[in-house]
């Protein structure tokens, strides 16, 4: 009778600690794929951006037909810095730049936090690009909510343009 509650004890282990470890591999695989779909999305992004550049088609050109002069930009990763650096020397004024990490800066610019308190700059700010694209539905909301200005997608830029 012993053996058989050490066998069955055994296997009990046996079967929680793999029904343990494909709860984490799962997850693994899952954070894997988001990853994945993410650097996807960027890469399939920047090369549409090189072929506009290419076109002669500028993203400065796109806003100024939308009559969109005056911006903050939402995230200042890859692409974020790129189109700070792409709009710097054009018709259009940046006058904030807004991430989650608050210790970024980009050319002695400080770069601000969503809870920050902005001057009154806000009240002539004509739309807020969002360049976190996988993000951008959640960020949207957020940014909507906060500043109560139109906020587009630097994909939807990129592709309508």
């Amino acid at each position: 009778m012993g053996i058989i509650f050490i066998f069955l004890g055994a296997l009990f282990g046996i079967i929680i600690g793999k029904s343990y470890s494909d709860k984490i591999y799962k997850s693994k695989i899952i954070t894997i794929s988001r990853i994945s779909d993410k650097n996807l999305e960027m890469f399939l992004l920047m090369n549409r951006w090189i072929q506009n550049e290419w076109k002669g088609k500028k993203i400065a050109d796109y806003l100024a037909e939308k009559r969109i002069y005056r911006v903050i930009i939402y995230g200042m990763g890859y692409m974020g810095k790129n189109l700070y650096e792409q709009l710097i020397n054009e018709k259009i004024e940046i006058l904030y730049l807004i991430d989650r990490d608050k210790n970024v800066l980009i050319e002695g610019k400080e770069v601000k936090c969503i809870n920050d308190r902005l001057d009154g700059k806000l009240n002539i700010v004509d739309a807020i690009i969002v360049t976190a694209i996988y993000d951008f539905e959640e960020i949207e909301e957020e940014l909507k909510l906060k500043f109560n200005k139109p906020v587009i997608s630097l994909s939807d830029i990129i592709y309508k343009m």
